[in-house]
């Protein structure tokens, strides 16, 4: 499996779907998030999406990424039949990389040398745009940024929690999880995974969130959070992976050349396995009370997915079950 650098981690948001009608332009900033974590003492920056119906079949989507004030960026793209055909403004900007994939989306990745304002970035700042075009257009967004310090650029932040919060009114999103792992230096399985919770309530001691029978699935928010960490120490995803092999990595390398069919690059397949299996093994510990890599097989699927849908924790459900989640269907490829 590869790894990543040291003390690296991926932060990620998801906005759901935001819907527009053809012609009115939408500004997408942090409080449009529900599922928001550590900032890293830089904002996310607002965008503005537009789309504009040429005729029956063509589109033209404007994403507009920053501010005025710190400089911004446009990005331009011809639509075809609800898919993206080709960018037609913003793919050769210094700093910053355009491109689209087959699965309709538009990714965005702001590296050094860009001409946005430094201190409302970090290097390696990547937005994955996707776009709908039946029924309102609508975009979703996963924000993703490593963790690694920025050290003596001039910018200064009291600390991270406080920059988030200065974007939400003082208010946090809760409940919010971080998943920060190596691999083993052999790529044999996951080396050690520290999960960080943010909410109202600690999860120390066996603590667990309330599963409520019918619970109406909603969103919180808190101006005195607390940080429960745990650290596990390879928790044997090799055990719970399906394919051919006595590693995570011969594993992945079978299941790229035989089984799957969506994915081009296996470090990428390896990520969203990790995210997919780490993130049931947090919220069983958080539902259950114990941590235990049983959670991820699928015969517990049913009753992971129904107990998860009536805790606080429920709005994560998206990630399994949306098509339109990076891990959707995922299941498979584990026993």
């Amino acid at each position: 499996m590869g790894t990543t650098t040291s003390g690296e981690t991926i932060f990620e948001f998801f906005t759901g779907i935001i819907n527009t009608e053809f012609g009115q332009q939408i500004l997408i900033t942090a409080n449009n998030y529900s599922k928001q974590v550590i900032l890293t003492a830089r904002p996310v920056l607002p965008i503005k999406f537009l789309a504009e119906k040429i005729d029956g079949l063509n589109w033209k989507y404007t994403i507009i990424i920053g501010t005025t004030s710190d400089n911004e960026f446009k990005i331009v793209a011809d639509v075809q039949t609800g898919r993206i055909k080709s960018i037609l403004e913003g793919d050769n900007i210094p700093g910053i990389s355009v491109t689209f994939n087959k699965n309709n989306y538009i990714i965005v990745i702001l590296s050094e040398g860009s001409f946005l304002n430094k201190c409302t970035y970090k290097t390696g700042d990547e937005y994955d745009l996707s776009f709908t075009a039946q029924g309102p257009p609508s975009i979703e967004i996963t924000f993703k940024r490593s963790n690694r310090t920025v050290k003596n650029d001039g910018c200064n932040f009291k600390n991270t929690l406080t920059a988030l919060n200065n974007l939400r009114n003082d208010e946090l999103t809760i409940p919010s999880i971080d998943i920060n792992f190596q691999s083993l230096i052999d790529g044999s399985d996951i080396g050690n995974t520290v999960f960080v919770i943010i909410d109202n309530v600690d999860y120390y001691n066996h603590k667990t969130t309330p599963i409520i029978p019918n619970y109406t699935c909603k969103s919180f928010q808190t101006n005195n959070p607390k940080t429960t960490i745990f650290s596990k120490a390879c928790p044997l995803i090799s055990n719970v992976l399906r394919g051919i092999g006595n590693t995570a990595y011969e594993k992945i390398v079978y299941l790229m050349e035989n089984v799957v069919t969506d994915q081009n690059d296996a470090y990428d397949f390896a990520l969203l396995l990790v995210k997919y299996s780490m993130l049931k093994y947090i919220l069983a510990r958080l539902m259950y009370g114990n941590f235990n890599i049983k959670y991820i097989l699928n015969k517990y699927n049913k009753k992971f997915l129904n107990d998860l849908s009536n805790t606080r924790f429920c709005k994560f459900v998206y990630d399994f079950t949306n098509p339109n989640s990076n891990i959707f269907g995922f299941n498979k490829y584990f026993l």
